[in-house]
């Protein structure tokens, strides 16, 4: 390895070498943790099945589900007729609302869980950081 010193092409001392290694050691370290986190959200935000439909789980989702698992606790006749993520209806009662509340609620913690997990390990690459997600997030 060189460098430019005063117009010259200049071999770098193993102290340089050593700490341009160092230099990009960090940052791909830098970068495998910032795709935890990423991958960790698109997982969490990504939707959850339940009854055989994928529930929307972005934040808004959510937010929405709060209030559908208070009436549904409240109230043994509440039903809610809500939209999948594939654009048709699914309609629940009362036990099957508080069913998939609890189950979007679930998925979300999981995902949280998995990239805890992950914390302070040392991935290769992106591909390794999504089988590592997948492994911890389905408790293998």
């Amino acid at each position: 390895m060189q460098k430019l010193v005063n117009g010259e092409l200049v071999d770098l001392t193993q102290d340089e070498i050593n700490e341009r290694q160092a230099d990009e050691g960090l940052y791909q370290a830098a970068k495998v943790a910032k795709h935890i986190i990423d991958y960790r959200y698109q997982r969490e935000v990504g939707g959850v099945s339940y009854l055989g439909k994928t529930i929307q789980t972005d934040r808004e989702s959510r937010a929405n589900w709060i209030g559908i698992l208070i009436n549904a606790q409240a109230n043994a006749n509440y039903t809610v007729a809500w939209k999948t993520s594939d654009g048709s209806f699914a309609e629940y009662d009362a036990s099957e609302a508080i069913g998939a509340a609890l189950a979007v609620s679930a998925h979300v913690q999981k995902c949280f869980d998995a990239e805890a997990e992950m914390a302070g390990q040392t991935f290769l690459s992106q591909t390794d950081v999504e089988t590592a997600f997948e492994n911890y997030y389905s408790g293998e």
